[in-house]
């Protein structure tokens, strides 16, 4: 299926249908139309006035698309007399169209015939299917159709017909398409809780075929083989795992299968159940046409909480059975779907008509009643209530039987009953029943109104993360003893403290048969990391399959590859056999289902790091963009680097103090970028929390500026924890550990060990890292630590040596060339070379010292070898060297940085472009000698050294400039009049009047030199920047 041509598609006839209802809308606004349509005009003007026009004409296109999708996925099927929507071979007209006037002589427009056609068949199809096609409504007033373009000719021209043969999901995918725009306002968390009539667009999406293959095969087609062992289904099911599990049932004939879907969407799940159960019916001699009614009667039970996901299904449900047994629409057969409905406004004269004088029944109905108070805000989490199902069931059918001719009263409260009633009786059936099978793909939700928020917190308070947790627990009230509950969900659930409940649960009373972890990021349509999984409703007896895929790239098509190749070949390296119990000997139990024994071993051997570590959260300042800042944005003098805690913070003239936030893979030492606004110990942020509906309370104020490891929150695929000098407020981003001073370098060589990367994957494999999941590490102490600490201590000096090599860094004293040894440039480069070589060759055989002493001590046999581009050191990069040198001279040019052996001239307040070639070189040649600028030329470019240079500070410089110092630079360059740079911490004022003198000409200088705005530092790079735009070339 062209998924991209079906979304396209999707969209092209919303906006189209939307349009036509609301051009049709407002001409029917004009003269009344005659007899039946001019009623027909009345009430829609009417229901415009009560819902509003917007709301009208969006449910009408909605009716008219997807009763248009059902009418193309017929005809393409061969499942009309007629084609109403493409023409018949040689024809240019639709079919029904066409048929029409070879019979008749019309004079009515040709669009609005068609029109009118295309209406007439939906009513027909209205008999055969009422729940997909509609009653004849006002809303008919706002369908116009045209023949050559439009819907109609959208539907027939812009998907190949090989989108619609025997593919009925593609009217699941068309509705989830039609939505995005309703899923997409509704998910947007910036908007808070997910309001209750947005839970369907927030949480339905289409879920993949062979994970829809892998549930069903796992569950229905496990009991089935559990019942007969014999059964040649095994061979039609491709990805269907076997497990170390066994449990023996009686025979079961195929009418005894009961699989519900309580969020059934738009039926995938059943559609496939349907198709596993012929095969199932067609083992025990039964012919399709059989089969198909049974199935329908006897199978398949789905719930949901929207009334269109109902419609979608049976529509899918009874084009399977039609395929089968092409007279099943006549039989009108009877589907165990329901939308979940609601008792709001059923009056009580309709309860004692339904009861008719019997209490039982009364107080029964008055049951059912209450129940379903919030049923369209709960769905299929309400359980059902307690009621005399036979007494009910009974009565119904005598009201089905009542007539009362002439007595309007009792015709109405018939009617009311039946409308009202029932549907809750027939809900009640379902929400009552035990199934042998639950599979479902359940909402993904956690940002909940308040209803449903309360309602979950009340029922389910040690599963109330998220909506799919709560469903877990749920789905096996549905279950029978023994049964299977097949799930898709995000993984979180298997690792973060937040699910402890749920894992133990899970780990206590249930087993788990077969799980497959995927690839982070391979169920795009999710947008967070899932898995699939099979559960079983009784206590863990033997171990469970596990699939863990999350180390292979190609999305969903690689997944299910891997998964049938594990089916088919058991015992692949990520093929893994765990059992519950073990999960309990870790920490907060996480589903470590690949650790093996000697993981658990260290969990019950070791002591936790947080017993005797503080580890705590960082500031979060409510607003970075107001108190955060690059520290090369303020006055270095307004930066206190020696702050040792509060008092000194207090007393401190100083407004900026270093910041930890956190930031990329970066081990040992270094990511020391960030300052804080922090004076008076953080009042205003104190102040700014409050504003903002937080805790004055800071965390882990009590720790800041002391020494630290920190970690950063999120992380990559790779973990690193650095050292921290003391002056630090750490952010929630830069979480950090305080050890005591004899621990602290043996602590950080453990936590930058392999050995602690294996542990933290077994405690949260997720990308984000937290302070509970390091507390949890287990703690194994060496007889001897001073070889480890001494290695520890020279990996920190080695990267502390690296990254004050960059001028971004405040301990930047000068370039690393200028300081090699070597009177010529070419000996520097060289000697460059050496240094930043063995730099990264110790480092290398440090950490792999580092990782073998822990993988010994612990027995986990973590890797211990590192590779170089795991090193947080820079290798030998003539080219890198060549460019900083370049914005070393700038720096020292605006006297930025000190130089000894070259004095820039004293009468430019900004650098000239066109003179910055003939400086540079004179600055190189003053260092290494004459022929420098030559020898320095082809690490940056091709050409003569005039040329290389001049193009590099006039078009490559500021560009490369912005890069380096994260689109916060100091040096601007611009755009107007002489080409020159302007230093940041300069005399911005007199540099734009001295490029205002050389340009008299360019009266936006002239404007700014006339006009000089003012400069406040504290403000950061870019709200002063703004403030010379006009001037200046763009940050990009």
């Amino acid at each position: 299926m062209e998924k991209a041509a079906v979304r396209a598609l999707a969209q092209k006839v919303r906006a189209d249908l939307e349009q036509t209802a609301h051009l049709n809308l407002q001409a029917l606004r004009g003269p009344r139309l005659p007899e039946e349509a001019g009623l027909q005009q009345d009430l829609l003007l009417r229901k415009a006035s009560l819902v509003g026009e917007a709301a009208l004409c969006r449910g009408a296109a909605y009716r008219f698309f997807m009763q248009l999708a059902g009418i193309r996925f017929l005809e393409v099927n061969g499942c009309l007399p007629l084609r109403v929507l493409t023409p018949a071979p040689s024809e240019e007209l639709p079919e029904i169209l066409a048929h029409w006037l070879r019979r008749h002589e019309d004079t009515l427009d040709r669009d609005d015939l068609y029109t009118r056609l295309v209406l007439a068949e939906c009513t027909r199809l209205h008999g055969a299917m009422p729940d997909f096609f509609p009653a004849p409504a006002c809303d008919d007033l706002l369908l116009s159709l045209h023949c050559t373009r439009g819907a109609a000719f959208l539907f027939r021209n812009e998907l190949p017909e090989n989108n619609w043969r025997d593919n009925v999901e593609i009217i699941g995918w068309l509705y989830q398409y039609y939505h995005l725009e309703e899923k997409s306002r509704a998910i947007d968390l910036y908007r808070g809780a997910v309001k209750m009539h947005d839970v369907p667009a927030a949480t339905q999406f289409f879920t993949t075929d062979w994970v829809v293959q892998y549930m069903v095969q796992n569950t229905l087609g496990r009991i089935w083989l559990e019942s007969r062992p014999d059964s040649r289904l095994r061979t039609q099911m491709p990805y269907y795992l076997d497990t170390p599990q066994k449990t023996t049932r009686p025979v079961m004939e195929p009418t005894q299968l009961r699989l519900l879907d309580p969020c059934m969407g738009s039926g995938h799940i059943l559609v496939y159940a349907f198709d596993l159960l012929l095969n199932i019916y067609a083992e025990c001699g039964y012919s399709a046409a059989e089969a198909a009614p049974l199935i329908l009667q006897h199978n398949l039970w789905g719930l949901d909480l929207d009334d269109h996901s109902r419609q979608l299904t049976a529509f899918a449900l009874l084009m399977k059975a039609h395929a089968c047994s092409p007279d099943i629409l006549r039989k009108h057969p009877v589907l165990h779907l329901c939308a979940m409905r609601g008792s709001k406004g059923i009056a009580r004269e309709t309860l004692h008509y339904a009861a008719n004088g019997s209490e039982a029944l009364e107080d029964d109905l008055h049951r059912m009643v209450s129940a379903y108070r919030g049923a369209q805000q709960f769905g299929s989490l309400l359980h059902a209530p307690k009621v005399d199902s036979a007494l009910l069931q009974a009565r119904f059918a005598e009201i089905r039987q009542e007539s009362w001719p002439g007595n309007l009263f009792k015709m109405e409260a018939r009617r009311k009953v039946l409308e009202q009633l029932e549907p809750l009786f027939q809900q009640t059936g379902i929400l009552a029943g035990t199934y042998d099978a639950v599979v479902t793909n359940p909402p993904y939700l956690n940002h909940m109104a308040k209803p449903l928020r309360k309602f979950v917190d009340a029922n389910w308070p040690k599963y109330n993360n998220d909506l799919f947790a709560v469903f877990m627990v749920r789905n096996f009230d549905f279950c029978k003893p023994n049964g299977y509950c097949g799930f898709m969900t995000p993984f979180v659930w298997m690792f973060i403290k937040s699910y402890v409940h749920l894992r133990r649960f899970l780990a206590d009373k249930k087993s788990v048969s077969s799980l497959v972890q995927l690839e982070y990021s391979a169920f795009e349509e999710a947008t967070v990391p899932v898995c699939t999984f099979v559960l079983q409703n009784k206590k863990e007896e033997d171990p469970g399959r596990y699939l863990k895929l999350t180390g292979f790239s190609g999305g969903m098509v690689e997944m299910g590859r891997r998964v049938a190749q594990a089916a088919a070949h058991p015992g692949s390296t990520w093929d893994y056999e765990a059992r519950l119990s073990d999960f309990r000997q870790i920490p907060d139990s996480p589903f470590a289902y690949w650790a093996g024994g000697s993981i658990a071993r260290v969990f019950r051997q070791g002591r936790p790091l947080g017993a005797d570590t503080a580890i705590c959260n960082g500031l979060f300042t409510c607003s970075n963009q107001r108190f955060l800042r690059l520290w090369w944005e303020v006055e270095p003098d307004n930066i206190d680097f020696s702050c040792t805690g509060e008092p000194d913070c207090r007393k401190s003239l100083c407004r900026w103090f270093p910041y930890n936030k956190g930031g990329a893979y970066r081990k040992w030492y270094g990511n020391q970028e960030w300052v804080v606004d922090f004076a008076d110990f953080g009042a205003e942020i104190r102040n700014y929390r409050v504003k903002s509906g937080q805790s004055a309370a800071m965390p882990g104020r009590q720790h800041y500026f002391q020494e630290s490891l920190s970690w950063g929150f999120v992380s990559s695929s790779k973990f690193s924890v650095r050292a921290y000098p003391a002056g630090f407020v750490f952010d929630i981003a830069g979480s950090s550990l305080f050890p005591k001073p004899e621990d602290r370098l043996y602590r950080l060589g453990f936590l930058g060990s392999s050995t602690a990367f294996e542990l933290l994957q077994v405690l949260n494999p997720t990308l984000n890292c937290q302070v509970g999941d390091i507390s949890r590490l287990p703690i194994l102490e060496a007889k001897d630590r001073s070889g480890i600490e001494k290695l520890v201590a020279e990996a920190v000096a080695l990267c502390r040596e690296d990254w004050d090599e960059n001028e971004t860094s405040w301990n930047f004293i000068g370039h690393p060339l200028l300081q090699a040894a070597g009177s010529t440039l070419e000996q520097a480069l060289e000697s460059r070379r050496k240094t930043a070589n063995t730099r990264c060759q110790k480092l290398q055989t440090n950490e792999e010292a580092i990782n073998r002493h822990f993988a010994t001590l612990y027995g986990t046999g973590a890797p211990v070898k590192t590779a170089p581009d795991d090193l947080s050191v820079t290798p030998a990069d003539p080219q890198r060297d060549a460019q900083t040198l370049l914005s070393f001279f700038v720096g020292v040019f605006f006297g930025r940085f000190p130089c000894t052996f070259w004095r820039p001239p004293q009468d430019r307040p900004v650098l000239l472009l066109e003179e910055a070639p003939r400086l540079f070189t004179e600055f190189l040649e003053a260092r290494f000698g004459q022929g420098a600028a030559d020898a320095l030329a082809p690490l940056l470019g091709k050409g003569t050294t005039a040329y290389v240079l001049k193009r590099w500070f006039t078009r490559t410089f500021f560009r490369s400039h912005c890069q380096l110092y994260r689109k916060r630079p100091i040096y601007w360059q611009t755009c107007c009049g002489k080409p020159a740079l302007l230093y940041y911490h300069s005399n911005l004022t007199a540099a734009v009047r001295f490029l205002a003198t050389l340009s008299p000409k360019e009266k936006k200088l002239q404007a700014l030199a006339a006009h000089p705005p003012v400069f406040d530092r504290n403000d950061g790079i870019p709200a002063n920047f703004a403030k010379l735009q006009a001037i200046l070339r763009s940050i990009r």
